[in-house]
């Protein structure tokens, strides 16, 4: 993926990846970056939350996160309802 695509996508979804947390949150773009690092890789879990530095749930969970959130933002656009017409 070039780097325009993935600032786009980000500018797409970053609003929705953002959390308010009372400690510092791991920001919009390294969250987007872990899922496409897994889908993309084939690398377990375990691995790239150990490159990330973060713990495997944490990791479990961001990623479950944003892919539901890239689903819900892409969806409509690029796989809308097929209409009465088609």
């Amino acid at each position: 993926m070039s780097v325009t695509m993935f600032d786009k996508l980000l500018e797409l979804i970053e609003f929705k990846l953002r959390r308010n947390y009372n400690r510092p949150a791991i920001p919009p773009a390294c969250r987007l970056l872990l899922t496409l690092r897994l889908l993309a890789s084939g690398d377990s879990l375990q691995s790239v939350a150990y490159n990330f530095r973060i713990g495997k749930s944490t990791a479990c969970k961001i990623f479950n996160e944003t892919c539901e959130i890239i689903w819900e933002t892409l969806q409509p656009i690029y796989l809308p309802v097929p209409d009465e017409e088609c």
